[in-house]
């Protein structure tokens, strides 16, 4: 590897970490009974508008949920929100 190439590497990887540190994981919210991409994003922002003053952007990706159900337990939800 060269210079150039370390160089650019490690940027990518600055890049990477900088947009993962802008997501966010919310615990507690109930799901949709039949969960699409779009249905995951619609409990955010009503969990937002009830709830909080501002409602912060997503991008392309939206919101997912996270892991498996276990038991009664509620899944997360991984919110992605734009790095500027």
């Amino acid at each position: 590897m060269d210079k150039a190439e370390v160089q650019l590497e490690v940027c990518r990887s600055y890049h990477d970490a900088a947009k993962r540190n802008r997501n966010v994981v919310i615990t507690g919210l109930p799901e949709a009974a039949k969960s699409s991409p779009k249905d995951d994003c619609v409990v955010y922002t009503q969990f937002c508008g009830e709830h909080l003053s501002v409602k912060p952007l997503l991008t392309h990706k939206g919101c997912r949920w996270l892991g498996k159900r276990i038991n009664q337990r509620p899944l997360r939800l991984l919110v992605f929100i734009p790095y500027f």
